[in-house]
């Protein structure tokens, strides 16, 4: 299954990115908390804060043409941010080992994550989703180790 889902991510990798495109470090499952909003998804005994992971999965921080790309695999499949129509942007200013990077999606999503690697893009990034959009609005806060590509 994992030989499948490499090869779809390449797959996609491939036809989201250009040839300059660079794979700067690949994360796996994350762990973290979410605080759900009540909505006909989301009864009113779950709303508040729950534990929220993607136990199988990961994604893949791009740099293309200077630009940022998160690649994600998940149960829901493998998806490029900037092909799914995310503005993404490095925000300027970080500290050095560091890389910040925001996602704004159309329909009501931003994303940001916050990278800490070293020079082979082995470390960990703290990300989280805001959703004021879609089926259920949430927002959370994960962490996932990463490691080179």
């Amino acid at each position: 299954m994992r030989a499948v889902l490499l090869v779809a991510a390449v797959v996609l990798v491939s036809q989201a990115v250009s040839a300059r495109a660079e794979i700067i470090t690949r994360c796996g499952a994350s762990s973290g908390q979410g605080w759900y909003f009540a909505s006909p998804f989301v009864p009113q005994d779950e709303v508040g804060w729950n534990e929220d992971a993607i136990s199988k999965g990961g994604f893949l921080l791009i740099v293309d043409d200077d630009k940022p790309d998160i690649v994600t695999t998940d149960v829901a499949g493998t998806r490029s941010s900037r092909a799914d129509g995310a503005l993404a942007i490095f925000v300027p200013g970080t500290k050095s080992g560091f890389r910040v990077v925001l996602l704004v999606y159309p329909a009501g999503t931003v994303e940001h994550f916050l990278f800490q690697l070293d020079r082979a893009g082995n470390g960990t990034v703290a990300w989280g989703t805001v959703r004021g959009g879609g089926l259920f609005q949430k927002s959370s806060l994960f962490v996932a180790k990463c490691r080179a590509p």
